[in-house]
């Protein structure tokens, strides 16, 4: 007998840092942790300028939460959001610092395994008049000495810039061909450049270059987990959420959602894979689910750890909540 798991991965994107002022919408949907619909058709089931993002991860079996406003950033706690239920955790242009507290959570999470994608934006983006924009957030967590990476800030070069860049390094690089697709360009309406310091972390790396020495997307590794460091916004803006604001759809542009969808994969693939099966055999062996065939028909509930004596086919899990959990391909 011959049991195929379909994994799928887990996202947290944060939502504590105000990411919502201004002419910002940075979620995935207003209702939360939870989204709503749990099973979404279409991006406009969902709620926010990161609906298409969250969307697209979802239709493909990621478990898809938001962690709300008023929340802290924890790792090691019992909070159902707490970062060791997650694989990836995604910070989108924050408007507030982290605590010392929550910087250090980040931090073991990606020591640990996960996957970490900070999206910064120009120099001067201070959307809630806090005096602290994004690349600032950013670098006061310390990435330049940690993960070797540097977003451009007042006083450095290339802090504000627009252009459409098919400036790739490596065209192996599994960021540019991955799960999304080949990315050919991406987009930046007022982003931000970062550096990379190999001196610092020989694995800080140019992915997406605006010239040498500033690149527009690069990445880095921190201990068994990988970091990805997008210097604008607005690439992964979908053009809905608040009618309120002024949004647009750079997620439509050239290769930007492409860029969303590979750097989510890349930053759970080959990486804390222990950690995670570790989670999933302590929780999960007694966990009753519902039981439905591929044409989406009930088939009644079972015990995780008595899905072997289902019959060959395909199924899908949902827990109690009718969230979705995964597939599995069953040949006996």
């Amino acid at each position: 007998m011959i049991i195929f798991f379909l994994l799928s991965y887990s996202v947290l994107f944060d939502f504590t840092k105000d990411e919502d002022a201004g002419n910002a919408d940075w979620v995935v949907d207003r209702n939360m942790p939870v989204p709503y619909p749990s099973d979404p058709e279409k991006e406009s089931d969902w709620d926010g300028a990161l609906s298409a993002w969250g969307v697209h991860l979802r239709k493909e079996g990621w478990d898809v939460k938001i962690l709300p406003p008023g929340s802290r950033i924890t790792y090691g706690t019992y909070s159902t959001t707490d970062l060791k239920y997650f694989d990836l955790f995604v910070i989108p242009e924050p408007q507030l610092q982290l605590s010392y507290d929550e910087i250090e959570s980040v931090y073991n999470f990606v020591r640990d395994g996960g996957g970490l994608i900070m999206i910064a934006n120009h120099s001067g983006s201070d959307r809630n008049h806090s005096n602290m924009d994004s690349p600032m957030v950013f670098n006061l967590m310390g990435i330049k000495d940690s993960f070797g990476l540097y977003f451009s800030s007042y006083g450095d070069n290339y802090n504000n810039i627009t252009k459409v860049s098919g400036y790739i390094p490596d065209h192996t690089h599994p960021m540019i061909d991955n799960m999304g697709g080949r990315i050919q360009e991406i987009s930046f309406h007022g982003g931000t450049t970062i550096k990379y310091y190999q001196y610092l972390n020989p694995e800080a790396k140019p992915v997406i270059l605006y010239k040498n020495g500033y690149a527009m997307v690069a990445v880095s590794k921190f201990g068994k987990g990988k970091v990805i460091a997008i210097g604008d916004s607005s690439p992964a803006d979908d053009g809905t959420g608040d009618p309120h604001d002024r949004l647009y759809n750079g997620w439509g542009e050239v290769s930007d959602s492409i860029l969303f969808i590979n750097a989510s994969y890349y930053a759970v693939q080959n990486n804390g894979i222990e950690r995670r099966t570790k989670r999933r055999r302590e929780t999960e062996l007694n966990k009753i689910y519902r039981v439905f065939d591929i044409t989406g028909r009930f088939m009644g509930t079972i015990k995780y750890k008595d899905i072997t004596l289902l019959h060959s086919g395909i199924y899908i899990l949902k827990d109690r909540e009718n969230h979705f959990y995964k597939k599995v391909v069953i040949l006996k």
